[in-house]
């Protein structure tokens, strides 16, 4: 019954003080925007947003009113107009206004009768309308092309940052296993001591035999600590990228074991293929083509002559016999640069602007391929050395127990033990380190794939 109490009460002090362990995958829910490590990398695509609704402003539809009065000795005259005005992306401009003008104007000859007049009205730019196209419009996709382009640039910057916050978590998982390694040495040499000591007791060994076994326990507790001391460094590196205190994660959280384990390796053809198809670099160029296909496309506009065509027809209150109340009014506006430097100037470097970016997209996907090349390879390389160095670190365990048989059956020296125990603590950092090499290498190659590993769904 008492057996049963107690183990009722461990269960219970477990469920109160049970922490979480911190995978991999926790630390996503760190990437937010209070974290300012990722917003930094995230606010210029909102900036980039607001600009587009900027843009979007040039076809906002326009109230304008104008008020003119005067009295001067020899002229009086007033003059008031309100009128609405609604551009559209093709440069079409509609407009529809009322207006009241009574006596001698300042700036025009207009007259309408006692109660004024409403006026409708188009104005046609001919080629803008031609071509479907015109500045406010071109300004308002390019503005969209910025914000798609900026947002691989993020890409970009989040993959990187995703990719230092995720090493040094497989760093601090790596010290913290190099800890275990390390205490697991010095608790061999404190074990040692005991038996040392056991024999110096019994006569058997002579007492200066105490003092090498000693200075052993102490070098390998300054290896200890320099252990720990690289392990706290590290977390405290890992914890300023998550935002969050020592305190609070050590409350919550607790770091599993570093994976010991090695993936298949995806082909060159399928990765290179995911590169072309999701690399940042390549799309934000593809995009920054677009854009000088734009202005390709409205610099063609200018090559025609600037011919508007703008139609105004009128409707006058006034009601009296032989009074026209309906009036109309056509104006066209021309105007053509004859030499067409600014045309051809800018076509010719447009054209040019083209050819460099397609270079530079050549250029990246063969680097891209090169970096696939020798991180498939690294990787195979070191799935080899983890299969060989476990074989090896099964021999040097086998050689460190056998000398220590020996070594306590007087057919061998502590300082032969204490090598192969070295030895062994050797083998095992080497092989943790390839498993920590390997985990970097595959998100080396998602970043140069340009999979987006700061989201969990792709990790």
């Amino acid at each position: 019954m008492n057996k049963t109490i107690v183990i009722i009460l461990f269960f219970l002090s477990f469920s109160v003080d049970a922490k979480e362990i911190f995978s991999f995958e926790n630390i996503f829910l760190y990437f937010n925007e209070e974290n300012p490590y990722f917003y930094n990398s995230i606010g210029k695509e909102y900036i980039a947003k607001e600009k587009e609704y900027y843009y979007k402003g040039a076809f906002d539809t326009q109230l304008k009113a104008q008020y003119d009065e005067k009295s001067y000795p020899l002229t009086t005259g007033t003059f008031q107009k309100v009128e609405i005005v609604k551009p559209i992306e093709n440069g079409i401009e509609f407009s529809v206004a009322y207006r009241k003008s009574i006596g001698t104007q300042e700036y025009n000859n207009i007259k309408t009768g006692e109660e004024g007049e409403v006026l409708t009205g188009i104005k046609i730019p001919i080629f803008s309308v031609f071509n479907n196209t015109s500045k406010n419009k071109i300004d308002l996709v390019t503005s969209k092309v910025n914000t798609k382009t900026i947002h691989q640039n993020i890409r970009s910057s989040l993959n990187r940052l995703s990719f230092q916050i995720f090493k040094t978590y497989y760093q601090i998982l790596l010290n913290q296993e190099i800890v275990i390694t390390e205490k697991q040495l010095l608790e061999k040499a404190q074990s040692n001591f005991v038996f040392m000591s056991k024999e110096v007791a019994s006569g058997k060994t002579a007492k200066i035999s105490l003092y090498g076994n000693e200075r052993q326990v102490i070098n390998r507790k300054q290896r200890k600590i320099n252990a720990d001391n690289l392990l706290l460094r590290n977390k405290n590196i890992f914890l300023q990228y998550l935002g969050i205190s020592k305190n609070k994660f050590n409350k919550k959280y607790f770091l599993p074991r570093l994976p010991q384990k090695s993936y298949k390796l995806m082909s060159f053809a399928d990765a290179q293929t995911i590169a072309i198809n999701n690399n940042p670099q390549l799309q934000e160029i593809e995009y920054k083509i677009e854009k000088i296909k734009l202005q390709q496309e409205y610099n063609t506009v200018s090559k025609y002559p600037n011919l508007n065509l703008n139609l105004y027809g009128a409707h006058d209150f006034k009601e009296k016999k032989g009074y026209e109340r309906e009036g109309y009014k056509i104006s066209v506006d021309f105007s053509l640069p004859i030499e067409q430097r600014k045309y051809k100037g800018q076509k010719a470097a447009l054209k040019k602007e083209i050819l460099l970016l397609q270079s530079s997209m050549q250029k990246i996907q063969i680097d891209i391929q090169t970096n696939i090349k020798n991180i498939l390879l690294k990787a195979k390389t070191t799935q080899t050395m983890i299969w060989l160095s476990k074989k090896e670190l099964v021999l040097t365990k086998k050689l460190e127990d056998a000398e220590k048989i020996k070594y306590r059956e007087g057919l061998s020296q502590l300082q032969l033990v204490n090598l192969r125990e070295m030895k062994t603590l050797q083998v095992e950092q080497k092989l943790l380190k390839y498993y920590y090499d390997y985990k970097l290498l595959k998100l080396e190659l998602k970043l140069k794939l340009g999979i987006d590993i700061y989201l969990a769904k792709n990790s």
